[in-house]
């Protein structure tokens, strides 16, 4: 007799069992469901299957539910519901498009430029870093989300570091977009169990309907029960509880029943009750409120009704902007504060502009523009790149700031943030101009004024 058999026969669902396996591993969890072939216990909220053929022996340890309870059934069908989560996220391009087009304001034209090129780099599948294709186009959002700081631009830098890779980068700019679906599956991705979690209870209690994100309400569950804590699952009830419909209230008990069982808290069920009621949902919600950690002042449910509070009117932007721009304040109210420019320090930016045959180009840092010559180019293969890419803008820089005697800023040891590949490093470095410079510029670099004339050509 297949040791399936006795397992059916000894263990009941919801008791809590010791598993061990032929290859010696050990696993400890409750008894969600079984068949012929597989077992499925819960193993700190996540299922796990396991093949009766690979039981090696088995110790029931205590039952999590009480044999005489009379909804075992319903508590089973509880706990099934949160067994199986598929949450996904896929780049899809014509989504980015339909995104676009539902901005509420207007977008300036570059951003079409931008797009495409975004889009191009996708379909030839050379969104990675070292086709630097990816760099200018997040370096150009990047650019006029310093303008502009809209949910949009989020959600589309969100999109550009994802399809690069950089899943930390793209999990922090769809949860700013409020893309919360598409921020937890990065967030899990990352291994980051805190981002998701806060991801998923903003997602649950910012939704006008808690049924169009099920999976997502389903995993905020199965986090609070890792946690212990129910306050963002009673503040999802809360914001609920006034349209309690017979599909809320099965949602809410199968999630409180779930915690509850999981977590040992040991329920009385009144005999006056049905499982799926109002009156049971609320002596749940009561029971397990008394049996675990419960703060009505909550630090995590206090910061997200603050986020809430905070974009409530903000209408997709994320602060007041420049006058100039629709929505902005008026020059009026506008502080203005000086600009402060130190020189001598390393700053990060990214080049906007290089004009080959002037070999002058342009960097952006923050809002502020510095101009540099080829000559203050400090890596030998930047400058090669320089001075045989058609086009280089978008490209992040590290460099220093110099003052020139006419009070002009401009930059100088210019380096890459990234280093160039060893594969195409030499080949660049080849085509860097000499050291020795010419005539004019000799005429140039002895004359500053001349020099920064130059520079403000550009």
């Amino acid at each position: 007799m297949s040791i399936g058999v006795y397992f059916k026969n000894e263990v009941k669902l919801n008791d809590e069992v010791k598993i061990t396996l032929n290859s010696g591993a050990v696993h400890t969890g409750n008894v969600i469901s079984y068949d012929d072939n597989l077992v499925l216990i819960s193993i700190n909220g996540r299922p796990k299957p396991i093949n009766f053929n690979g039981i090696a022996d088995y110790e029931i340890i205590e039952s999590s539910i009480k044999n005489d309870s009379p909804f075992q059934e319903n508590i089973k069908a509880s706990l099934d519901f949160f067994s199986a989560i598929n949450i996904e996220y896929e780049f899809s391009a014509a989504d980015f498009s339909r995104e676009r087009k539902l901005v509420k304001y207007s977008l300036p034209d570059v951003f079409l430029s931008i797009e495409n090129s975004f889009l191009y780099a996708v379909r030839l599948k050379e969104t990675d870093p070292k086709f630097g294709r990816m760099d200018r186009v997040i370096a150009s959002i990047r650019h006029l989300q310093e303008i502009r700081n809209l949910d949009f631009y989020n959600y589309a830098l969100g999109e550009a570091y994802f399809v690069c890779g950089n899943f930390k980068e793209a999990a922090d700019y769809y949860y700013k977009a409020k893309k919360y679906l598409a921020s937890i599956v990065i967030y899990q991705k990352s291994n980051n169990d805190e981002g998701a979690r806060l991801a998923s209870a903003m997602s649950c209690l910012t939704a006008e309907n808690i049924f169009e994100i099920i999976d997502i309400f389903k995993l905020m569950v199965v986090s609070t029960e890792k946690i212990k804590d129910i306050s963002v699952l009673y503040e999802c009830f809360n914001k609920n509880e006034d349209n309690l419909k017979s599909e809320t209230i099965k949602l809410f008990t199968d999630a409180f029943v779930y915690f509850s069982s999981l977590s040992k808290i040991s329920l009385n069920w009144p005999d006056t009750h049905t499982y799926y009621s109002k009156d049971n949902l609320l002596s749940l919600i009561n029971q397990v409120a008394e049996n675990t950690i419960f703060r009505k002042e909550n630090p995590l449910v206090d910061f997200i009704k603050k986020e809430i509070n905070k974009n409530k009117d903000t209408d997709g932007v994320y602060r007041k902007v420049s006058p100039g721009v629709p929505g902005g304040r008026s020059m009026a109210e506008k502080q203005v504060t000086p600009r402060q420019n130190f020189t001598g320090t390393t700053r990060e930016g990214y080049i906007n502009s290089y004009t080959p045959n002037k070999e002058m180009g342009i960097i952006y840092s923050g809002r502020n523009a510095y101009s540099f010559l080829l000559s203050r180019v400090s890596d030998k293969a930047l400058a090669g790149k320089l001075s045989t890419d058609y086009d280089i803008s978008g490209l992040e820089v590290f460099f220093e700031t110099s003052r020139l005697p006419g009070g002009k800023i401009v930059a100088v040891n210019v380096k890459p943030k990234n280093p160039i590949p060893q594969e195409v490093r030499k080949s660049y470095e080849s085509f860097a101009p000499k050291t020795n410079t010419s005539r004019a510029e000799q005429e140039n670099f002895a004359d500053p004024e001349k020099k920064e004339s130059i520079l403000l050509s550009l």
